[in-house]
Parts: C-alpha cells; sequence; structure tokens
C-alpha cells in the first residue's frame, strides 16, 4: 500500500511513449525510428534530459510545475528544443483485454492548468472545426479536428496552431524553445490512424527542430518519479529503514523464544506454602529449628489422656482422676498410661519423644478399638 503508486506506474500502466491504447504515443515512436533518417529513444534518466534532440514531455494528473521545470532546468532552461504535451482524455481499461482502453471523459480543467509551469497560462476547450497553422511554419496542412479541441490561452506565448475561435492549440514560449501541445489528439495513436494526421504530426516534429529534424527524445522521468509520502515508505526507506530492520529483528528473536520454550512458565516457589498441613509443617520446623521439640511430649501426653478418656466416658474431668480411670482401665496386659505419659514428659531428645508418642498412639488405638 506504501509503494502502490510506483508499482502501479511500473507494472500496470506503461510511460505514454510505451502505451499502445488510443491514448499514447507509442505509434508516434514507433514512425519516427521508421521514418528514414529518424531516431527515437527514451529518456528515463535526470543525467540524459540534456540531450541535443527535441524532447517530448508528456505529464500526467499530478505531474506538478516543479516537475516540469526540473526538467526545464536540465534542458537549459529551454535553449534546446522541448515540446510538452499536455493530457486531455481520462480512460478506464476495457475489462479481458490489455491494450484497449475507452474514453471516460476529459481531465479537468483545474488539473491541466495546476501542473502547468507559466502560471498565466489557462487550458479551455473548444468545438470542433478547422485548425489553422501560423504562416511561418513549415507545418503540412492539417485536417479538420471532429472531436473537441483543447486549447489555452496566455501572456507571452506565440501561437503556431489555433482554432477557428482564436484558442491556441500548439506555442511558443517567447524568447526560448519551448513548446506547448494543448491537444495531444494531434499526435496520439488514435489519431496516427489517419494518414494525413501521421504526415502532420511527423512535419510538427521537424519544424519544432529544425536543425536536427527527426532526432526525438521521450522523457519517462515523469512517469517514474516518486509518489506521495507516506508512513509505510518512510519506514521502508533510508535512513528510517535500519530503524524497521532492527525492530522486526527484535520481533523475530521474540517469536523464536517463544517457540523454543516448552511447557508452562516456571515461576519461583511460594515463600511460606498454604494449607493447614504446611502450616503444621511450618509450625514444626520452627520449633525444631528452635530446640523446643521434647515440650510437645506434655501436650501430647495431655491430649491422649483427654482424647480417651472422653471416647470411654470417663466419669469425671479432672485431670488426675482420669488419669487413674485409665490406669484401671488398662488392665493387667497393657501398659499404664501414667507410665507412658511420664516417659512422654521427660522426653529430651527428638529419638525419645519420637519413642514415647507411637507407644502413646499405640496405647490410645488399643483402648478405643
Amino acid at each position: 500500500s506504501g509503494f502502490q503508486s510506483e508499482l502501479s506506474r511500473r507494472f500496470d500502466n506503461p510511460p505514454p511513449s510505451e502505451t499502445k491504447s488510443g491514448e499514447g504515443f507509442y505509434g508516434l515512436n514507433r514512425l519516427i525510428t521508421l521514418t528514414p533518417g529518424g531516431e527515437s529513444f527514451t529518456v528515463d534518466r535526470d543525467s540524459d534530459l540534456g540531450a541535443s534532440a527535441l524532447l517530448i514531455v508528456t505529464p500526467e494528473p499530478g505531474t506538478t510545475p516543479a516537475d516540469i521545470a526540473h526538467i526545464l532546468a536540465a534542458r537549459t532552461n529551454g535553449e534546446r528544443p522541448t515540446l510538452i504535451i499536455l493530457p486531455k482524455w481520462t480512460v478506464g481499461h476495457q475489462p479481458f483485454t490489455r491494450n484497449r482502453v475507452e474514453r471516460t471523459g476529459f481531465v479537468p480543467l483545474g488539473a491541466v492548468d495546476a501542473m502547468l509551469p507559466y502560471r498565466t497560462a489557462s487550458v479551455g476547450r473548444s468545438p470542433p472545426g478547422p485548425l489553422r497553422v501560423a504562416a511561418d511554419m513549415p507545418i503540412a496542412p492539417l485536417p479538420d479536428a471532429h472531436l473537441p479541441v483543447q486549447t489555452f490561452t496566455g501572456d507571452g506565448l506565440r501561437p503556431l496552431i489555433t482554432t477557428a475561435e482564436g484558442g491556441t492549440v500548439l506555442a511558443q514560449v517567447t524568447g526560448v524553445k519551448v513548446y506547448i501541445l494543448a491537444d495531444p489528439d494531434l499526435m496520439n495513436n488514435q489519431a496516427l490512424k489517419n494518414e494525413t494526421r501521421a504526415f502532420a504530426a511527423l512535419s510538427i516534429l521537424a519544424a519544432l527542430n529544425p536543425d536536427d529534424p527527426g532526432y526525438v527524445g521521450f522523457d519517462t522521468t515523469l512517469h517514474y518519479r516518486p509518489g506521495e509520502r507516506n508512513l509505510v515508505k518512510l519506514m521502508f526507506t533510508p535512513p528510517f529503514l535500519a530503524v524497521t530492520i532492527a525492530m522486526l529483528a527484535a520481533v523475530l528473536l521474540a517469536l523464536l523464544a517463544g517457540v523454543a520454550r516448552f511447557g508452562p512458565i516456571t515461576r519461583e516457589p511460594r515463600s511460606v506454602a498454604p494449607g493447614k498441613a504446611a502450616l503444621a509443617d511450618n509450625i514444626a520446623a520452627l520449633t525444631r529449628l528452635a530446640g523446643k521439640t521434647h515440650l510437645a511430649g506434655a501436650r501430647y501426653a495431655d491430649w491422649v489422656r483427654d482424647w480417651t478418656a472422653q471416647a470411654l466416658r470417663a466419669p469425671t474431668t479432672d485431670a488426675q482422676e482420669r488419669e487413674a480411670f485409665l490406669d484401671r482401665q488398662s488392665g493387667e496386659t497393657r501398659p499404664r498410661f501414667t507410665d507412658l505419659a511420664r516417659r512422654a514428659r521427660q522426653a529430651r531428645t527428638n529419638a525419645e519423644l519420637l519413642d514415647a508418642a507411637r507407644d502413646l498412639d499405640t496405647w490410645r488405638r488399643e483402648m478405643t478399638e
């Protein structure tokens, strides 16, 4: 989208000198080459604009006065013959054809006025009719125009071809060898279908460059000029091209990093795990770290006493009476509760506490089965 105008001119729309449809000038280009003593060439570089041949410039809608002024400056400001042929028709391609178009209307007069480097000139149109040639111009007789004739008026112009109503069709800019042809129908492919018009077109070109008639160049620099600036084009042209390449490389590296990673993202574990089990583990770890593990023996013995007494429906809530009750319930085959509780309360190492707690738990299970 950023280079659409340039790509369209390069591949879809050839320059007028190579266009084979009715509004182009391919026929004139070939006719000059096939004429004995004639030679035509294409100018596609600014460095070639200064050739001594007659240069035919074919501006298109969108051409600016600065574009034409640039060409005239390369032509030593008009000291070398230059013919500017203004556009007239708007066309549209016929479907399923390549080199055939149909006219859709006229180029707006305002658009034609806007491309002229001479601000005093103004373009108009006259009805069909006969064309008159200046007496001092060795131009072959011109047939009558059968279509509306595009003309222009302005100061500092010497008319060479005019209409019956006085409108100027071809004129020379006073003091320089710059010629303006307002109506392209005198030289385009459509005009060359008629032998009389073809001979008249060649005689006009010879009259404009009498020192070297038949040596003609066709300018294409206007056709291949840079299009309008836009953000996309700015990104992909120097000096910002380096920034765009760096950004694309960063995106590519990010994509490669994402593709190379497998599985979910590894996150740093929590300092304190959630849940009751984790809370108990944390308390036990802190107790062990503080060296107070053996103090849990007395609490565990009290818990076993109260839990077992409640399960056996002891008749009292007093601690000593409950212990005496549990000793009586133990019988002669099981160890006494008070002996097991004493071991838990008197434990001073983790190993002693673990053995006493295991025996208390075994006794509790046996008493409540």
